[in-house]
């Protein structure tokens, strides 16, 4: 079965493409439980179901006690959703790894760990970059390593068939609410995720969204709401 590129450019010419390409059947996808990663995971299942029938997808879960372990629990509500949304029976595995904080050398270990077990070859996650700097409303707060100016992630293939992709790493997320749209899947999936980065012994209570820090405001640039 051929494996199309998919491409989707929004309304201000943002473009990602999108394909899991041939032979990689075991897949890997960071899910934090946020609105990135979940479109990302809901499309990695749509992209399986309708081209690679053979397809084995894992999801893993950084968890920390600085949210109060919540991204746990709302990437349990993405899986759940998306299962149901699609009745797939390709997601094998949710691993919830709980560490004090969510390093990417930590992840990268992980998926290391995935690879050498065989149980995946294939590794996405949702990095976007940053509003853009003209939006200064934005500018304090942001993590800067997401700048438009300065972020530099490519993909990641090696000779031995470990490949890490990040299909947004050019676009903001302005993107992400245009792949929802695309999917038709808005008001279906968005509701079930979360962004929120209050610290728990800041008051959140890990449901609601605060509306103040740095990621609501983010959000709600972008989707023009909250929930």
């Amino acid at each position: 079965m051929n494996r199309p590129i998919l491409e989707f450019t929004d309304s201000v010419g943002q473009i990602v493409t999108f394909c899991i390409p041939s032979p990689h059947t075991k897949i890997c996808c960071n899910l934090s439980g946020g609105a990135d990663s979940a479109i990302l995971a809901y499309m990695v299942v749509d992209y399986c179901e309708k081209y690679i029938p053979e397809a084995e997808i894992n999801f893993i879960t950084i968890a920390n006690p600085i949210k109060g372990w919540y991204h746990g629990a709302w990437a349990n509500k993405v899986v759940d959703k998306i299962l149901h949304m699609t009745n797939t029976m390709m997601i094998k595995s949710h691993t919830i790894f709980y560490r004090d904080d969510q390093r990417r050398e930590e992840i990268s270990q992980i998926e290391n760990d995935y690879f050498d077990k065989n149980i995946a070859t294939y590794f996405l996650n949702a990095v976007n970059q940053n509003p853009p700097l003209e939006i200064e409303d934005l500018l304090e707060g942001r993590f800067e390593a997401r700048d438009p100016d300065k972020i530099k992630i490519e993909d990641e293939i090696y000779e031995s068939g470990f490949t890490r992709r990040r299909p947004f790493f050019n676009c903001d997320k302005r993107m992400i609410k245009y792949l929802y749209e695309s999917y038709q899947i808005l008001d279906e999936l968005f509701p079930y995720t979360r962004s929120c980065e209050l610290p728990a012994d800041k008051g959140s209570d890990g449901i609601t969204h605060c509306g103040e820090c740095w990621w609501c405001r983010e959000r709600m640039w972008a989707f023009g709401r909250l929930c």
